[in-house]
């Protein structure tokens, strides 16, 4: 059972970080409260599905989770989120203001499957045990339809996942998988202990052959590169 502590730190934690987002109090927290449970998985559980509706964003309190995408036998990680992270699966949301706009002025979206909840390829998965507050995302857009503070919070949810997603692209298009892989040493030292090579390779987008090769020889290199100094 989750202790109540527990969920008044998560909620304390939450707060702290989407009145940031907002840069302001935020009205009405406790019906946003009312909307939040503490919920606790094994490494592996699947806490959003792919092709479902699942209208729930998570805050990371302990653990890691990913996002994951699978085309047939290929599967690959799109995001690592760790503490004090939001973490979803943003077509499984089923976006009120989406749907309101994808037929009038993006009708090509239409067309595509993997923008509805029902043809989302993404799944939300733990790397290991993990502990999460899940979060209405439903509550959150009706909050956002009464108060100005929570639309800047909405607002920032969706532009830093899109900002994420944009900077990520040159390195997935644009450099090799060992550039990847020192980029990845570079921006998430935190997490280079934490994940198996396996996972590692999932998210960098090489097979796990490739990605043992170039640990040992990015690692081969600095031990060179520390001797001859």
């Amino acid at each position: 059972m989750v202790s109540s502590t527990l969920h008044g730190h998560a909620l304390a934690s939450t707060r702290l970080l989407l009145e940031t987002y907002a840069g302001r109090r935020l009205a009405e927290w406790e019906q946003f409260t009312r909307a939040t449970e503490i919920v606790t998985v094994e490494r592996g559980a699947v806490l959003v599905p792919a092709r479902v509706h699942h209208p729930y964003v998570y805050l990371v309190i302990r653990g890691l989770l990913k996002v994951r995408v699978r085309d047939g036998s290929t599967e690959r990680t799109v995001a690592i989120h760790g503490e004090n992270e939001l973490a979803t699966s943003w077509p499984g949301l089923g976006m009120d203001l989406f749907a309101r706009v994808d037929g009038r002025t993006m009708p090509h979206l239409r067309a595509d499957p993997r923008v509805r909840p029902d043809g989302s390829p993404f799944d939300l998965v733990a790397i290991e045990p993990t502990t999460a507050m899940r979060a209405s995302f439903a509550t959150l857009e009706a909050l956002a339809e009464r108060h100005h503070g929570w639309s800047l919070v909405l607002t920032t949810l969706i532009g830093t996942n899109l900002v994420r997603t944009v900077a990520a692209l040159p390195d997935v298009h644009l450099s090799t998988p060992q550039e990847r892989y020192l980029l990845f040493l570079e921006r998430r030292p935190d997490l280079v202990e934490r994940i198996s090579q396996r996972e590692l390779a999932a998210h960098l987008g090489v097979t796990e052959v490739g990605m043992s090769r170039i640990v040992r020889r990015v690692a081969a290199q600095r031990a060179e590169g520390e001797s001859s100094q």
